[in-house]
């Protein structure tokens, strides 16, 4: 079917809610939008309050320990000073905390010695981007889940046990590495699923779905009372006195008429009905006149006729008189010859009679 055989009805239906179909999925789209950034936001805020938290357990601690507070590795027995450190009691505060948020905690790190810490081939490569751009975090968002990084600098209470000189035993049992206060070497991680947010955005799409069709609903229903009673209906009552026009009656009138672009319209075609009507009255009174003349004329042709044919009769009997006239005329000529040739005999007769005497 061509656009140009649709009825204007439903041309007029769908340029009135093309807009708003437009619209409502534009902000559908915004708005589911809005929902996912707003939960992928939320997610990174909270694992970097979390890693936040532990770094400030860790600050806290090492001012403790700076204080005397706490008391100097030396003195704590070595099975009980990784419990000292600081920064393991952060790791220790981020994964508690971590683990009441539905998250994940890690702590990826470069030649670790707690075998739970070596980092996936994945995990080294964010380490060494990290370390390569000095980067203070990193997110990483994927399809199905988050994960934020944060670097764990060295500080000096983490040279007791990593320090120098490299290779000497710490007071833990393990080698000391060497390494120097501010290097990088690991990070804290946490990682957040996204099957949580994937449905509350599932959700969220239905939700939106649903008042859309329904406001959509409501504007179509709207949209369709007014076109029935400003278009469809006056294009129905003029559609119908046209076709009763086209069929020969002009008796027809419209009472009931808008104010607007239809109405005016459907007052010209009253009009226009009027008019021929009183065209038509006019042609019919004329057209008795002109039948009344051809009577007439009718009348004096009969006449005409008649006298034609009465003249046409005496010029046929003018004709045979004369036709008679000149044969007594021819008779009366041959007789007088007759009597001229008697008249010259009897003078040769007369004259040799003459001459015999």
């Amino acid at each position: 079917m061509k656009l140009k055989d649709i009825s204007i009805k439903w041309k007029i239906l769908a340029i009135a809610l093309s807009g708003p179909i437009i619209i409502a999925i534009i902000l559908a789209w915004q708005r589911v939008d809005d929902i996912q950034i707003s939960a992928t936001n939320n997610i990174v805020d909270k694992s970097k309050a979390i890693v936040l938290m532990a770094e400030a357990t860790r600050d806290q601690m090492a001012r403790k320990l700076e204080l005397g507070l706490i008391k100097p590795f030396e003195e704590i027995p070595a099975d009980r000073v990784v419990e000292a450190v600081p920064v393991v009691t952060a790791m220790q505060t981020a994964a508690i905390n971590a683990k009441k948020a539905g998250y994940t905690f890690r702590a990826p790190k470069v030649n670790p010695r707690n075998p739970v810490n070596t980092p996936t081939t994945e995990e080294l490569t964010y380490l060494n981007e990290i370390k390569s751009k000095d980067l203070p975090e990193l997110v990483i968002i994927k399809d199905d889940e988050i994960r934020y990084l944060k670097p764990i600098k060295l500080t000096p209470e983490c040279l007791f046990c990593h320090g120098d000189p490299a290779g000497k035993i710490d007071p833990t049992g393990g080698r000391m590495e060497g390494w120097k206060s501010g290097e990088i070497h690991g990070a804290f991680e946490i990682i957040t699923s996204l099957k949580d947010v994937k449905a509350h955005v599932t959700s969220a799409k239905l939700t939106i779905t649903g008042w859309t069709v329904a406001i959509l609903a409501a504007i179509a229903g709207v949209v369709w009372f007014l076109l029935q009673g400003n278009v469809i209906r006056p294009l129905g009552r003029a559609t119908t006195y046209i076709n009763s026009i086209a069929k020969g009656d002009l008796s027809g009138k419209i009472e009931e008429r808008n104010n607007d672009e239809f109405g005016k319209i459907l007052s010209n075609i009253d009009f226009m009905s009027q008019q021929l009507r009183e065209m038509i009255t006019k042609i019919t009174s004329s057209s008795v006149t002109l039948q009344e003349s051809a009577e007439r004329f009718g009348t004096a042709s009969t006449d005409i006729t008649k006298g034609t044919r009465q003249m046409n009769e005496r010029s046929a009997a003018v004709a045979a008189a004369a036709e008679e006239m000149s044969s007594n005329m021819n008779t009366v000529a041959s007789a007088t010859e007759e009597a001229s040739t008697n008249i010259s005999l009897v003078a040769n007769s007369t004259e040799d009679m003459a001459l015999t005497i």
